[in-house]
Order: C-alpha cells, then sequence, then structure tokens
C-alpha cells in the first residue's frame, strides 16, 4: 500500500472504508454501517483493500470518499423516512424501533439527536458542517416547500414528503439551514416528524 499518509479512503463494493491512524503509530478501519450512517471499526475489512483479494475494491482521493459517503447519507435519509411511516404508534420507542437509530450515538454522523413522542412526534439530528447537502437531499426526497422564517436571521427550514403506500403513517422530513440553501449548502439539522397518511 505504500507509505502515503493516513486516513486512506476506499470504497468496498460501493461501501465506504477509510483507514486511520492511531495514537502510537497503529491502524485501524472504520466502515460505514448502512443503516446508521456512521462508522464502526471493523477490521476485517483491512485484508478486503489489499491487492489480490478479490473484493470490487476503488481508492478514492479525499474529496471522492467524502461525496460517496454524503451521497450514501442521503440515501439513508430517505430510508428512515420510509421506515418511520411505518411505526407502530406514536411513543418514542415507537420511533427509535421503525428508525433503527438511537439517539445516542446519533445516527447521519450527527453530533447530538433527540426523539420526542405523543402527538407532535419527532426524530431530530444535528448535524456537523458538510455532512450532508442540500443537491443530495434534492435528488433523492425531491421537490421541497420553503417554510415562513421566523425572523431575519432564523434558520431557513424546508419541507420534504415521503409517502409509503399502504402506510399507516407518512413522514415530514425538515431540513434547516443557517444560510441561503443552495445545492452545495450544508444542512446544520434534519428531523423526521410523523404524520397520519390521512392529513
Amino acid at each position: 500500500m505504500g507509505s502515503k499518509p493516513y486516513p486512506w479512503f476506499y470504497a468496498v463494493n460501493d461501501r465506504p472504508v477509510q483507514i486511520v491512524e492511531l495514537r502510537g503509530g497503529s491502524t485501524d478501519c472504520l466502515v460505514y454501517d448502512h443503516k446508521t450512517g456512521n462508522f464502526v471499526t471493523d477490521r476485517s475489512y483491512l485484508e478486503y483493500v489489499t491487492p489480490g483479494s478479490g473484493k470490487d475494491v476503488d481508492e478514492l482521493n479525499a474529496a471522492e470518499f467524502a461525496a460517496l459517503v454524503k451521497s450514501r447519507r442521503a440515501e439513508l435519509v430517505r430510508k428512515m423516512a420510509e421506515r418511520m411511516c411505518g411505526a407502530k404508534g406514536t411513543a418514542e420507542q415507537d420511533l427509535l424501533d421503525a428508525l433503527g437509530a438511537t439517539v445516542n450515538p446519533a445516527p447521519l454522523g450527527g453530533v447530538s439527536a433527540r426523539v420526542r413522542g405523543g402527538d407532535i412526534a419527532t426524530f431530530e439530528v444535528d448535524l456537523p458542517e458538510g455532512v450532508l447537502l442540500k443537491g443530495d437531499l434534492d435528488a433523492r426526497l425531491g421537490d421541497s416547500n420553503r417554510l415562513p422564517q421566523t425572523g431575519p436571521r432564523a434558520s431557513i427550514n424546508l419541507w420534504y414528503g415521503v409517502d409509503v403506500p399502504g402506510a399507516a403513517h407518512r413522514c415530514s422530513v425538515f431540513a434547516r439551514f443557517d444560510r441561503e440553501p443552495q445545492p452545495t449548502t450544508p444542512l446544520a439539522a434534519v428531523m423526521f416528524r410523523l404524520d397520519s397518511a390521512h392529513t
């Protein structure tokens, strides 16, 4: 693999994988988890990125890797919204069970998450800069509606609707931005709200 500096970036069967250096000079292998959108340690993938492993492996630069991860996380937003449509009820645990998510750790590479059950059942994730971009979300969720701002310095929120045929619920996805959203503008947060399929 040579002596190039870490991290090293790969797509193994289109799954993002990164080799990172730890304190003391050892290395670890972080693999993208399709269910949560986070990276988890899986050292078995070390053998997959070596020549002759038989796996479909592409070596990526940092920009290509970041774009791939953003794309995967945007796909996961769509999947999480579809899962939420199948929630058994509006209790907090019903939402978490449907989403396949936890508050800690937050999914989607988020820094924190909150769940609220009841009449207005929601799951919200605060995102670091650059985890998701508006353009990636548009490509997965379609057209959005801009919500009225509560003040000149308030965040900008876009609404996307996700429906699953036959489901008891539909899901509203709200994307929050700290500045005027363009295709390359990063989301500050994403919130999933459980709505009646008949509203």
